[in-house]
């Protein structure tokens, strides 16, 4: 498998940024993969696909207390199909305590029998806390519609001294919000910084 990607970036005076990619991407399946995950009809082991895309990405001031990012992505899929999505992030941040951030994703895929047409969506939402210059609290909250999954990621960090933390995060995944989780993981990490 390998993915070429051609990228030019425009930086703006003010900090904004305008990014165009171009990507090659082969793969070689090694198992039977549905490439909507959803239909259930699987590509075989062994074929190979080939095809190209086009990214182009906006990200507003990072200075503001407004922000947003968006991008939208054109280009090949698999068995001969297509794929189009495109991406919205809007956020504020309350300074110096909190910020947060709302997410949309829509995707479509196109795709010969027995596939066909697919689309979803992917909507969550961000929302960071700085308590102190050295603690912050971070939670990302989403839906994958594709997958039909509830996800949500909780992270405490506490940076000890400069360019070295210590994190707990807590994973969640979930197919009803309504029943008592039975995928979940708690981590512990411990980054330190040799400076010699």
């Amino acid at each position: 498998d390998y993915t070429r990607q051609l990228d030019y970036n425009f930086n703006f005076l003010n900090r904004s940024s305008l990014k165009i990619s171009a990507l090659n991407q082969f793969v070689m399946l090694q198992s039977p993969f549905d490439p909507t995950q959803r239909n259930g009809t699987t590509l075989p082991i062994g074929s190979a696909h080939k095809w190209n895309t086009v990214i182009a990405s906006y990200a507003s001031r990072p200075q503001s207390l407004f922000t947003y990012n968006l991008s939208a992505d054109l280009g090949g899929y698999y068995q001969n199909g297509e794929k189009r999505s495109i991406y919205g992030e809007l956020g504020y941040r309350f300074q110096p305590y909190a910020s947060i951030n709302g997410i949309l994703t829509h995707t479509t895929l196109e795709m010969p029998a027995p596939w066909n047409t697919y689309q979803f969506w992917l909507i969550g939402t961000k929302l960071d806390f700085t308590f102190t210059k050295n603690l912050f609290f971070s939670n990302i909250f989403q839906y994958n519609e594709q997958k039909e999954v509830w996800g949500f990621n909780s992270r405490l960090q506490w940076r000890y001294k400069p360019a070295s933390d210590i994190f707990i995060v807590f994973n969640s995944r979930e197919q009803n919000l309504l029943t008592q989780s039975n995928s979940w993981s708690l981590s512990f990490k411990i980054n330190y910084w040799l400076n010699r």
